[in-house]
């Protein structure tokens, strides 16, 4: 439909996939999403994986908590009993305090913010710079979606903005 094609996936026996998905192991406990430090670093962040299994976290998943809300910049399958430092963008400008000592996970970013994103860390990669995205451009989008929804936040956080479109 309208140059939309779908693929099924089948697993050979059974259909069990390898690895548990982040939100799943989230709510478990087997897995921790943190600051790098004290100190904090703005697009990363530290991923405990505790458990016997791989996780795979999605690009574009919004993570809540911590000294500032953020949202993973690429797809990651993290290895089991392992600690990953995970490419986040910030997607609150105006909170750089701590609320929680970990993150909280649930939600997905929007496409235009996705696409924001994702051009700034295609290009980042393109320069051997990793996988950082144009931080700016990010902030810039989330404001747009603001203003476009007609909620405010007083930290500029993405998620509260969502919560005021939703309810």
């Amino acid at each position: 439909h309208r140059n939309l094609t779908l693929f099924p996936l089948h697993l050979d026996g059974g259909g069990e996939v390898p690895y548990d998905l982040f939100n799943d192991a989230l709510a478990r406990g087997a897995v921790e999403v943190r600051e790098v430090s004290e100190s904090g670093s703005v697009p990363h962040l530290t991923l405990v994986n505790r458990g016997p299994r791989p996780v795979l976290v999605p690009e574009g998943e919004i993570l809540t908590g911590a000294k500032q809300n953020r949202v993973v910049n690429v797809t990651v399958l993290v290895a089991a009993s392992s600690t990953y430092t995970l490419p986040v963008s910030c997607v609150e400008s105006g909170r750089w305090r701590s609320v929680s000592s970990s993150f909280a996970g649930g939600t997905h970013a929007y496409p235009e913010l996705r696409a924001v994103k994702l051009a700034g860390v295609r290009a980042n990669r393109q320069a051997g710079r990793g996988a950082d995205a144009d931080q700016g451009r990010v902030w810039d989008e989330v404001a747009r979606a603001s203003r476009l929804l007609g909620v405010r936040s007083q930290t500029g956080s993405l998620p509260e903005v969502m919560d005021g479109a939703a309810g």
